[in-house]
């Protein structure tokens, strides 16, 4: 008797390193819908993230909310105000708020598009460091984290699926 074992291997999010920052993409089983209610929930999103220590909403107008995030830096852990808001493409665009002693520009588009097999999801980086410090380290180490949390979406939705 012969036992054939078939393993569906997890899909791996597509990441690019720029010189401005971090593009990752990912299709996801799951309905736009579904996806844009995660995107809009921050504390949700940011829990499968490895580099998000705490998230606080600190305000709501409309479809904006202004929160509060701590996240690992690379020597010790950073926070930082941002507005996170809909975007026009179903999904949600993070800019920074006021003064901070790491970035001097740090902008985040998370984007849907409905595809064949569900929702593809794609995240944008565009920031730099005010520190004199390569802007490639923190692409890099934010490339891996993108990676890592686009991974994290892809498995709560295949268990969901019950996949």
């Amino acid at each position: 008797m012969v036992l054939l074992l078939t393993i569906a291997a997890a899909q791996e999010p597509v990441v690019t390193v720029t010189s401005s920052g971090v593009k990752a993409t990912i299709v996801l089983h799951a309905e736009k819908a579904e996806v844009q209610a995660l995107l809009e929930d921050p504390e949700a999103l940011y829990n499968l993230s490895p580099d998000i220590v705490s998230v606080e909403i600190i305000e709501t107008k409309g479809s904006c909310q202004q929160v509060e995030t701590a996240a690992k830096g690379l020597f010790s852990d950073i926070e930082f105000t941002e507005l996170r808001c809909k975007n026009s493409q179903g999904g949600v665009s993070q800019r920074l708020v006021g003064e901070n002693d790491t970035f001097s520009r740090y902008n985040v588009d998370w984007t849907l598009r409905e595809v064949e097999d569900g929702t593809e999801l794609t995240y944008e980086l565009d920031a730099s460091l005010a520190a004199p410090l390569p802007d490639r380290v923190m692409h890099e180490a934010a490339g891996n984290a993108a990676s890592a949390q686009l991974a994290n979406i892809y498995a709560r939705y295949e268990a969901l699926r019950g996949k």
